[in-house]
């Protein structure tokens, strides 16, 4: 893997979540119709880097170069963007569909697991940014203006 901890504190592996979310989505394939495992496999990336943008904007607005501040909200935005067509097609169409035919298990299933995969995905891909924005990571060179340091340290002006 491309990025490797270095930090001091307690390492928290995404991996396992990760491949669990995966395990659980191919599991419950057999409810769902292709597309929507596909979907669904796809949002758990999505948000995680959704989130990791998010982090990183967040943390960038607090510093003192603005510039950097615009490359992080051109990626949290770009990102957002996409994960909404996720969430719609994962929960705001089911829950269309359930106001039209009925409440169905299937629909029931699918935003429970969209709630519980965007959360868990969102919530690693925030940790992770923090850990690369404070330099607990080694990150390939030409990555390593994600570190913070200097005026884009969080609090310098």
């Amino acid at each position: 893997m491309f990025l490797k901890y270095t930090g001091n504190q307690k390492r928290s592996s995404i991996r396992w979540k990760i491949y669990l979310l995966w395990i659980i989505v191919i599991v419950l394939s057999v409810i769902f119709t292709p597309s929507a495992t596909i979907g669904l496999l796809f949002l758990t990336p999505v948000a995680f880097f959704q989130n990791m943008f998010f982090t990183w904007v967040s943390r960038s607005r607090q510093s003192g170069d603005p510039d950097y501040h615009r490359y992080a909200a051109w990626g949290s935005n770009g990102v957002w963007l996409l994960t909404q067509g996720f969430i719609a097609a994962n929960v705001y169409t089911p829950i269309s569909d359930m106001v039209k035919t009925g409440i169905t298990a299937d629909s029931i299933i699918k935003i429970v697991l969209t709630f519980i995969i965007y959360a868990l995905a969102t919530t690693e891909g925030s940790v992770t940014m923090m850990r690369i924005n404070l330099g607990h990571y080694n990150l390939p060179g030409k990555l390593n203006f994600l570190i913070e340091k200097g005026k884009r340290q969080v609090g310098k002006r």
